[in-house]
């Protein structure tokens, strides 16, 4: 298993010089968010991250997607923001 380090370093690795990852905040069944600020604006952001294997689970991946537009007012065909896949 990955230690917290290692998993926000390979976060960090996978959003770039965009966000800067700062802390995890929290973590549950589906996912772990971590604190981090957008480069672009100063702004805190929130990152959410699904564990592994569960990002190519379709069921999962559209309900990640429904979550996120329910947050943004966004339709689930408009979220783009994702990681590398």
């Amino acid at each position: 298993m990955a230690s917290s380090e290692e998993t926000g370093d390979r976060l960090q690795s996978a959003l770039g010089d965009r966000y800067r990852v700062e802390r995890k905040i929290g973590s549950g069944g589906m996912s772990s968010v971590y604190k981090a600020i957008d480069e672009e604006n100063q702004q805190a952001v929130a990152v959410k991250v699904l564990p592994p294997g569960l990002d190519d689970a379709t069921n999962f991946r559209l309900r990640f997607e429904r979550e996120y537009a329910l947050l943004t007012g966004k339709t689930p065909a408009q979220v783009r923001g994702r990681g590398p896949n």
